[in-house]
């Protein structure tokens, strides 16, 4: 039986299923998501996160030269390892899978993986804010807002329905973050997709959140 978290294979359907679509109607081209995809159609409900791909998808990744850190549970990137090598993709060496979980004493350990201390970096946290409490998420944010340099940039989803409203916006600027900016999905959806938007699409957002008072 797999342990890993069975919204990531979820997600994983998701993302394969817009490849079904016509070429003028896809958001995004993901090829990888049917590794995952199909691994989980047997999975029960366990919670975590883990198989984005954007690393391996993205041609400006590489083209950039950056490195890129997957962080999740040991286990779901074992999997995800496991998958990937099985169907014959190769993990390219800019791509580092690091085992955390951010419920336990992760900071110091996981800065000196991540190696990357005083520099720009993109962070982005989706589907995460959910599952764990409120300490974790303001260790979190300070761990990233104090790792992060000048020009770093945090993308994450949440929603007010717990904490209220402005709770985000709070939290991230007291964890160090100068610049933070947020979006419904609703307006997203008016903006990309076509219809209307889903009954639920106006209780989650967007954020975007920086170090140098610039959200763009």
């Amino acid at each position: 039986m797999l342990t890993a978290s069975d919204t990531a294979y979820a997600i994983a359907v998701i993302r394969a299923q817009e490849a079904e679509l016509a070429a003028a109607e896809r958001l995004f081209e993901d090829p990888y998501a049917r590794v995952f995809a199909a691994a989980g159609e047997h999975a029960l409900v366990l919670l975590g996160a883990g198989f984005d791909a954007r690393a391996l998808r993205l041609p400006e990744v590489a083209e950039a030269n950056m490195q890129a850190f997957e962080i999740d549970f040991p286990a779901v990137l074992e999997i995800k390892r496991s998958l990937l090598e099985g169907s014959g993709v190769a993990i390219p060496g800019f791509v580092h899978h690091v085992g955390c979980d951010l419920a336990s004493d992760f900071e110091e350990r996981l800065a000196a993986e991540l190696g990357a201390q005083g520099q720009p970096t993109m962070f982005i946290w989706e589907g995460v804010i959910a599952y764990i409490d409120q300490g974790a998420i303001d260790r979190s944010l300070h761990f990233m807002a104090s790792l992060g340099g000048p020009g770093s940039r945090l993308i994450f989803d949440f929603s007010d329905y717990a904490y209220g409203p402005g709770w985000a916006e709070k939290r991230a600027r007291e964890a160090g973050f100068t610049g933070f900016h947020e979006v419904a999905f609703d307006e997203l959806w008016r903006r990309h997709l076509p219809g209307e938007p889903a009954a639920n699409a106006p209780f989650v957002k967007l954020a975007i959140a920086s170090k140098d008072g610039i959200v763009r």
